[in-house]
């Protein structure tokens, strides 16, 4: 485990679990989702660094993929959590995620269909007639 060596990211954490899952012989993502009880999803956003994996989700790989004590990957995480680095991608861009992502994507479809409804009416009664 790569720790807290200098800046941490949740690129790195994935990472590292990625090379915990390698040393226990690299289990599909079914096996791991029937053996931890996470879905297959949840595990391989985890192993791909798409946000700070839950607190259920990092005790779960470790315990499943032998990765010995759980504490110092959940003190890790917390640091991250600290750090505000679940809100952040590999790049360093913002990245929205939870009940916040919901609200965002919310906001971006109603700002859509708006401008749609708006070209549409725009395209009907926009135009003036000439006499």
């Amino acid at each position: 485990m790569t720790g807290l060596r200098g800046q941490d990211s949740v690129a790195r954490l994935a990472s590292d679990l990625r090379l915990l899952r390698v040393s226990a012989g690299n289990p599909t993502l079914s096996r791991l989702q029937s053996e931890s009880g996470v879905s297959r999803t949840v595990l391989s956003d985890a192993f791909l660094g798409r946000g700070l994996p839950s607190v259920r989700t990092l005790a779960s790989i470790v315990q499943t993929c032998g990765g010995g004590p759980v504490d110092p990957w959940l003190e890790r995480r917390d640091a991250l959590t600290r750090l505000g680095a679940d809100h952040r991608t590999p790049d360093g861009t913002r990245e929205f995620g939870g009940r916040e992502g919901v609200i965002v994507a919310t906001a971006l479809g109603v700002g859509a269909v708006v401008a749609m409804v708006a070209r549409g009416l725009f395209a009907v009664f926009g135009r003036r007639r000439r006499r």
